[in-house]
């Protein structure tokens, strides 16, 4: 081995024992110090911990005390919801349960109240905490409190435009609108205070092929009814006034051939009625038993009949656009003489017995004209003749009009000077007389809601409803007769959608 060899050998040793020293001095010294030094590093290390958990704690509470808050507007809303169903407060127990429901089980109902025709709620919720709990042996509560009004916030004035067309006495639908009517009419007027009964009013405007404006009216300034008259014929008729000598007995009839009688297919109110044949037959001799009498004492007496004209509250239209707007009345709306048509209007009121009363009493009859009953549904919210119940137009009144059909208008205005009477059957100037006539309420104002019952319409007839409506949420379907409730509970929510005040 060279000398150098021996030098890095002995040099190698050396360092590796100085290492050795070293980590042993090192290791010596963190023993001697442990005592001291722990607890330095623990005094160090409380501020951060603290400090991280004042951090978690306060983020919890935070996110707890909005969760408790959303949970308490629902639980005040859903309790509004059962004032407007039941007219009475739910019982505690079941906002506390509804609250449980939403995931605070350990919430407790501090108060819970009507007061004011508002339904006030506060809710308490323990919340168990990192750091908060060390000063506070009794722990970390927080509360939310939510208000809702169970009255409208403006006078509330609505227009049920309601088909009682022929079509109606179809699968239950005529005494199912007689239902969720009554039931709408019942839910509106419930929610105006003692107070002021008339924060809320209804009108019902019944239509069919023409609409009815009451009997009270015939003199009114803008209607134009002709006197009724009544014109009496008489003439000279012979009677038997006497028999002599009768009896009963066989007559032979003779058999004979009966010609072929067929009726054909035909629509009412756009209801198919299927038309039948009865083929050509032979009748054969058949006898009956008939009175025969040897003599008969005939006599002269006079016979008048009475023919009448008379107006039963039926208006037609007035000239293209008046028709269908709400204004002019100078030039008036005609009378139509010897007419049927639905039951008479009844104009905005807070008497629910009147207009439930109207209601039950609707009879389905004749053919569909939606654009009559739209017109009309927009003159009974008017503030100005010829119905003047209604409120000024502006902010402080919300006026809203129904319309309910369940199919096609069948029949519009005639023309060339006929317009009068409603015998055109122009489907297609039907429908676009309906849409203005909305477009005309809409410019007012008027909110427009719209509800399709069954499943007939035509792509043009549904498309008049939904044009109507003032929005697509504003228009609502029900395909059958049992649906119909729900869609004038849908309505009804749509109307008087809940709020909250605080």
């Amino acid at each position: 081995m060279s000398v150098t060899e021996n030098t890095l050998i002995d040099r190698k040793a050396e360092l590796a024992t100085a290492s050795v020293q070293r980590n042993k001095s090192k290791t010596g010294f963190l023993r001697d110090r442990s005592g001291n030094f722990a607890g330095a590093t623990a005094l160090a290390l409380f501020p951060l911990f603290a400090g991280v958990g004042l951090a978690i704690d306060y983020s919890n509470l935070t996110r707890e005390n909005s969760q408790l808050q959303n949970a308490v507007d629902s639980a005040v809303l859903m309790a509004g919801s059962y004032y407007y169903e039941h007219n009475q407060l739910p019982p505690v127990g079941e906002v506390g349960r509804y609250l449980a429901v939403n995931g605070f089980e350990t919430a407790e109902v501090l108060s819970y109240e009507l007061k004011n025709e508002e339904i006030y709620l506060t809710a308490k919720l323990f919340t168990e905490t990192l750091i908060f709990d060390m000063f506070d042996d009794e722990g970390s509560y927080h509360t939310a409190s939510a208000t809702v009004p169970i009255a409208p916030d403006s006078n509330v004035e609505i227009a049920l435009v309601l088909d009682t067309t022929r079509s109606m006495r179809e699968e239950g639908r005529l005494d199912a609108l007689k239902v969720a009517a009554s039931d709408f009419v019942d839910d509106a007027l419930a929610l105006a205070p003692p107070s002021e009964p008339d924060v809320v009013q209804v009108a019902v405007v019944p239509f069919s092929n023409y609409v009815n404006v009451g009997m009270a009216n015939r003199n009114a300034s803008w209607l134009d009814v002709d006197a009724d008259e009544h014109t009496t014929t008489c003439r000279m008729r012979t009677e038997v006034v006497a028999k002599y000598g009768c009896r009963m007995g066989e007559v032979v009839i003779p058999g004979r051939m009966v010609p072929e009688r067929c009726t054909p297919d035909f629509y009412r109110d756009g209801v198919f009625v299927a038309g039948s044949c009865e083929p050509e037959h032979w009748r054969p001799e058949r006898t009956e038993q008939r009175e025969t009498c040897d003599r008969y004492e005939e006599a002269e007496r006079e016979v008048c009949n009475t023919d009448s004209i008379v107006w039963s509250g039926c208006v037609g239209s007035r000239a293209y656009p008046l028709h269908l707007e709400d204004h002019s009345y100078g030039t008036r709306v005609p009378g139509l003489m010897n007419q049927g048509c639905a039951s008479p209007i009844i104009p905005l009121t807070g008497n629910g017995s009147s207009l439930k009363s109207s209601i039950r009493g609707f009879v389905g009859h004749h053919e569909t004209f939606v654009g009559t009953g739209v017109s009309w549904g927009q003159r009974v919210l008017s503030p100005a003749r010829p119905f003047i119940e209604g409120r000024a137009y502006g902010a402080e009144t919300r006026k809203i009009m129904v319309v309910m059909s369940d199919g096609d208008s069948t029949i519009s205005p005639g023309t060339d000077g006929a317009y009068q009477r409603h015998t055109n059957r122009d489907k297609t100037a039907a429908k676009n007389l309906t849409i203005e006539a909305c477009a005309d309420a809409k410019e007012q104002g008027i909110r427009v809601i719209t509800i399709a019952l069954g499943t007939t319409f035509s792509v043009e007839g549904e498309e008049a409803l939904r044009r109507c409506a003032s929005s697509a949420a504003d228009f609502f379907h029900a395909e059958a007769a049992a649906d119909l409730g729900k869609a004038f509970d849908d309505v009804f929510s749509a109307i008087f959608t809940l709020r909250l005040t605080s």
